[in-house]
């Protein structure tokens, strides 16, 4: 979209309008604005630990053994003991058996799940399961796909099979042979594991059926991510091996910009060093991962907004990872930017200020009078008009947003409408496209002849291009 504007301080009068008046195309809205305050950030752990003069747990019994008061929850655990190998685990039961949960960050509906695709020999409704906990042996580094502990599933299968829920990472289906229908995810981004180079995936029977599997594996380059789809008839892309983590060292920082009243911002590129950056989503989210231990600061950029912080205003140090580095984002308006035309009469003339020479000339009855600030042209009524004529220009074909403001004074009511008719009602034309009934007009009713100076502001959006049609959203 063009941001193409025009400030226009124009006085129209039919019995007498006196207007100032601002075009502006390219819409800008007419908000105040509100100041925030820089607001300190103090970086700390963000994780429930245990009391920093004690060992560096290695095990959620350890934990517990260290801090008898601890409860389910997350904590930093570090691998071999050892302070350089520090990452988020969730201990689950520690009143009783503590056992150990690798807490995944990424669950939306396409993420970390299993399915089972029905159709075939598969009836009833397709099955698939979320994880966003997998329990883990932290000697071996083993997963356990089998655990649902912190799983939930949906559908059931009924037919050659009968499922209500699925191990981890198993795409399968029973519709015909080679299919491929049934998908499933591995997403360990955020965590600092990635799959052991071991783990293999490999297609084969469903649950003890093998009839011609189908289906695909796909790795991210880090192999903190797959995709898989599978099936058969019965068939199912699975795991072959144990599946078994590899602790990467790297960390991430991760927050949320919004606006001061909470509204997200997407889209915003947040850095955190020349090869360490990436782009809030929809909700405003962040997180920049793959940081080796060190320290970093933390900045978001994004066309025509400023943010406070403008860059974490304390040095963030990995490890641990560092959560709730939060920014405000605010909206800069510059009301020159796509500006078009821009009379302000401060001269006596049309003369356009926006720098495209845009300039009018006025015609027939009219007067140089006080406006709200500096000068207006006054004119006259239908019985002895005025106007201004500009010039046809390309930049004010407009075919897009459009912003159109004026300040206008209107002392009578008999006026000459944008079709050049005699009104009764106060209905004065503020601005017509000479020779086209269609054009843009734009009236003012009765209620405001008032003899008072009033602000018309108008956020428009050209609906063809042509610019005939035109949908008013403010004024």
């Amino acid at each position: 979209m063009s941001a193409r504007s025009a400030h226009q301080q124009f006085s129209f009068v039919n019995p007498l309008i006196i207007l100032s008046l601002f075009l502006h195309a390219g819409s800008f809205p007419v908000l105040a604005q509100q100041q925030i305050a820089p607001q300190e950030k103090t970086i700390g752990n963000p994780l429930t630990t245990v009391r920093p003069d004690l060992a560096y747990p290695a095990s959620c019994q350890e934990v517990r053994a260290l801090n008898s008061d601890a409860v389910d929850g997350n904590y930093t655990i570090f691998l071999n003991n050892s302070p350089q190998g520090p990452f988020s685990i969730y201990c689950h039961n520690m009143t009783a058996e503590p056992a150990e949960y690798l807490p995944l960050v990424f669950t939306a509906e396409s993420q970390n799940f299993s399915r089972a695709a029905t159709g075939g020999a598969y009836g009833g409704t397709d099955v698939i399961t979320w994880f966003s906990r997998l329990r883990i042996d932290l000697g071996t580094m083993i997963v356990d796909p089998e655990d649902h502990t912190f799983a939930t599933s949906t559908g059931h299968i009924v037919g050659a099979h009968d499922l209500t829920e699925l191990p981890y990472a198993v795409a399968a289906s029973c519709r015909a042979r080679n299919d491929s229908s049934g998908t499933a995810n591995v997403d360990l981004r955020s965590t600092h594991f990635s799959l052991d180079p071991s783990v293999v995936f490999a297609l084969g029977g469903s649950f003890g059926s093998t009839y011609y599997p189908g289906g695909t594996t796909t790795f991210s380059s880090d192999r903190q991510v797959v995709d898989l789809t599978g099936g058969g008839y019965c068939g199912n892309n699975s795991l072959a091996t144990p599946m078994k983590l590899k602790y990467s060292g790297s960390y991430f920082v991760t927050g949320r910009i919004t606006t001061s009243t909470g509204e997200p911002i997407p889209d915003v590129r947040v850095s955190a060093g020349p090869n360490s950056n990436t782009t809030t989503d929809a909700t405003g989210v962040y997180t920049v991962t793959n940081l080796l231990p060190g320290t970093y600061i933390i900045t978001p950029t994004k066309d025509s907004y400023t943010f406070t912080p403008a860059f974490s205003s304390a040095n963030v140090s990995v490890p641990p990872d560092a959560i709730a580095q939060d920014f405000i984002g605010t909206v800069n308006y510059d009301l020159d930017d796509g500006l078009v035309l821009h009379f302000s009469f401060d001269d006596g003339t049309a003369t356009d200020r926006s720098g495209n020479q845009n300039n009018g000339t006025p015609r027939g009855n009219y007067q140089i009078v006080q406006g709200v600030t500096g000068q207006a042209l006054k004119f006259g009524g239908y019985t002895s008009p005025g106007y201004i004529v500009v010039p046809n220009s390309s930049t004010l074909s407009f075919s897009d947003d459009f912003t159109f403001s004026l300040w206008f004074n209107i002392q009578g009511n008999t006026s000459m409408d944008g079709w050049g008719h005699v009104s009764e009602f106060g209905h004065q034309a503020f601005i017509g496209k000479s020779g086209d009934s269609n054009g843009l007009v734009l009236q003012a009713s009765r209620s405001t002849v008032d003899g008072l100076w009033h602000i018309l502001v108008i956020n428009g959006r050209c609906c063809g291009s042509s610019g005939r049609t035109f949908l008013t959203d403010s004024g």
